[in-house]
Parts: structure tokens; sequence; C-alpha cells
């Protein structure tokens, strides 16, 4: 296989996975899995930061000494150490899913105006395929045209599949 073919071939393939990402609320999806990340983490320490808090609430506590202020302190620094890094690497994986969810909303914009623009066309198709199909009297041409109007283009994935299609004849030949 060319290389041409395995980059055209894996942007398609991440493309279409990305859909699924972007699908998900994407700002809500990278904070929930960075809390997530974050709890793993600190789960050694829950007991401790649960009872202190606890403590902390009923009566004045003294602050931790010896062994457990420096178990404290070092589990901070490998918490750090483990958490920047990936922190990082959540926010590059948002910087990369920006620009594609900007054009997901430019295309889908760009449908919507355009279904304005040409509603008496595609209402006289609606009424014609309902017509012509014999659709139930409780389907009305309104009803369809609601529905058109909120269904959305998945750019993403139909750029994926373009992509491997490409690949694919592109090593057929």
């Amino acid at each position: 296989m060319n290389t041409t073919e395995l980059v055209l071939t894996y942007v398609g393939t991440l493309l279409i996975a990305l859909e699924f990402v972007r699908g998900a609320k994407l700002i809500q999806g990278i904070q929930s899995l960075q809390a997530l990340v974050g709890m793993l983490l600190t789960w050694p320490f829950k007991s401790y930061i649960n009872a202190r808090s606890s403590e902390r609430n009923s009566v004045k506590v003294k602050e931790p000494k010896g062994f457990l202020a420096i178990l404290f302190i070092v589990g901070g620094f490998i918490s750090i150490i483990i958490m920047t890094p990936i922190t990082v690497a959540f926010y590059v994986f948002y910087l990369i899913l920006i620009p594609l969810e900007l054009i997901h909303v430019g295309v889908n914009k760009l449908y919507l105006t355009s279904q304005k623009e040409w509603r008496p066309t595609y209402g006289s198709w609606t009424r014609f395929t309902l017509k012509l199909n014999k659709a139930p009297k409780k389907i009305t041409e309104k009803q369809v045209i609601e529905e058109l109007h909120k269904r959305e283009i998945p750019i993403l994935p139909i750029i994926g599949i373009v992509l491997i299609t490409i690949a694919l004849f592109m090593q057929i030949s």
C-alpha cells in the first residue's frame, strides 16, 4: 500500500471516529474525562481527605504532621506529574476537535439556509412523495418538513468515507 493511500485511510477513519467524540458534548466530555482521571489518581487519599474535611467541619483540626504530611505531599506531586501530561493531551485533543466542530456547524448552517431558500421546491416534492408512497393521513407535509429542519448533515463521517473510498480506488488501480 502506498503512503498516500495509508494517510487517506488513516485520516478518513479518524474523521469517522471523531464524529462519535464530537457527537458527545465536546467540552463536557473532556472535563468529565479529566475529572475521572483526577478521581482515579487521588483515590488512595480519599479516606484521609474525607476524614479531614468531616473533622474540619465539626472541630478545629491540627495540620497533618510527620508521615501523613509527607505522604500527602508526595502523593500530590505524583498526581501533578501524572495529571499534567494527561491534561495537556486532553487540551490538544480539544484543539484538534474545535476546527472540526466549526466545519460541522458551518455546513449545517448552510444546509438550514438552503432549506429555507428552497422551501417551495422541496415542499412540492414532499407532497408528491407522500402521495406517491400513499402515506397514512396522519403524516403531513408539515411534519416531514419539520423533521428535515431538525436533521443535521454528519459532514465529518461523509468526508471520512470519501477519503477511504479514494484510497480504495487508488489501491485498486
